[in-house]
């Protein structure tokens, strides 16, 4: 018996010997993973660019959901947005990390944190950013060193009270919307294209009033059903630019105003045709000339007009709440048609900056053609104009 328990006592030991605790080594962790963390949103107090490339994996391995529509994938993609950082007109000003938790495997070569996180600045004076955002990601140790290898930025899902449908039709895929407040039920029509039954069908499941009928400008395919829907709501107020009712007499001429190969290209389809052939006639005058400031009334909520020229002489965009409806000013990765001589490309630029240096990143755009966006992926990924750069295409 005596004899059992030596052998036992040096077992014991052996094995203690051979796998020590695991708590030590990853409290010594800790401090480095935290540092990495921190130094990661850090460095922009100062623009030190070598320090945040140390705090991530360089290989297409990276990735990143931002909270907006886009993703980062790979290395190669991420160090893009250096110009934007690196700009002097970008400054970080808030950088507070909360409620930091931070785990690692057993093996002890991969973390993970989770975190709340304000990560704010100004561009060109302006403020920009996210605060109360959830930050969480995942680091591997790479020859010793610790590496954040994935990213997720989000915020917390509040119910917007801002309700849009939406309805493309029309030889130019023209998008109108139907934006609402859920609590009063008023309803605003954003340019009626060619057709927005699906929409007026709408104010009927939903028990909607509507309230106004809005012009972001006066091109053929943003108003080819408006007089047909004023007709059947003669008592809702009618919105647009009174700079585009001026222009209404050029919009008419379109075969001698737009450039030659478009005009060529439109007249080869009927259907083009007859939205071209728009009886300007037959537009009635605004009931509210619209202006910069104006904000109208949608219930509990307000729509904030801009005046955004550049794709016409009298474009306006309209902002509510976390959605903003620019018309053909901006669409998704590139700016409106430009092909002829009321368009601006001075204007464009000055109008879309505009609208990037006024609201958050997540701002959702709602274009006039495509699909929709957001403030923070034009500003870092429009192939004409971003935050930085300007690059008109042939």
């Amino acid at each position: 018996m005596i004899v059992l328990g030596i052998i036992a006592l040096i077992l014991g030991q052996a094995v203690g010997a051979a796998a020590p605790p695991v708590e030590a080594p990853q409290k010594a962790d800790r401090v480095v993973i935290e540092k990495v963390i921190r130094d990661n949103i850090g460095w922009a107090l100062t623009k030190d660019r070598p320090l945040l490339e140390s705090t991530l994996a360089q290989d297409e391995r990276l990735f990143i959901f931002n909270p907006t529509p886009d993703a980062t994938v790979g290395w190669q993609q991420f160090v893009k947005g250096f110009d934007f950082w690196m700009d002097p007109r970008f400054k970080a000003t808030v950088l507070d990390i909360r409620e930091l938790r931070i785990d690692q495997s057993r093996s002890g070569d991969v973390a993970w944190w989770s975190c709340i996180l304000d990560d704010l600045g100004e561009w060109d004076g302006r403020p920009i950013g996210w605060k109360d955002t959830r930050w969480t990601g995942v680091l591997e140790r790479r020859d010793g060193t610790w590496r954040i290898v994935q990213m997720h930025f989000s915020f917390a899902q509040v119910r917007d009270p801002v309700s849009v449908a939406l309805q493309t039709s029309g030889p130019f895929n023209v998008r109108s919307y139907l934006v609402w407040d859920d609590r009063s039920r008023e309803a605003a029509l954003i340019d009626p294209g060619s057709a927005v039954d699906e929409l007026l069908a709408t104010l009927d499941t939903k028990g909607l009033k509507l309230t106004y009928i809005l012009l972001t400008h006066g091109h053929q395919d943003h108003l080819a059903s408006l007089a047909a829907v004023r007709a059947r709501f003669p008592g809702v107020l009618l919105g647009y630019s009174g700079q585009e009712r001026e222009d209404f007499s050029a919009y008419s001429g379109w075969r001698t105003l737009f450039g030659a190969a478009s005009v060529a290209e439109w007249e080869k389809d009927a259907r083009t045709r007859a939205v071209m052939d728009c009886d300007y006639g037959k537009i009635p005058a605004p009931d509210l000339a619209l202006e910069e400031p104006q904000a109208l009334r949608l219930g509990n909520l307000a729509i904030q007009v801009l005046l955004t020229p550049g794709h016409s002489r009298g474009s306006v965009t309209f902002s509510v709440g976390r959605h903003l409806f620019p018309g053909d000013l901006i669409l998704y990765h590139e700016t409106g048609f430009m092909d002829y001589p009321l368009a601006s490309r001075e204007q464009t630029v000055a109008s879309i900056r505009k609208l990037y240096a006024t609201f958050p990143d997540e701002t959702v755009l709602h274009a006039g053609h495509g699909e929709d966006s957001t403030i923070g992926t034009e500003k870092r990924q429009n192939r004409t104009v971003t935050a930085t750069e300007l690059t008109w295409g042939q």
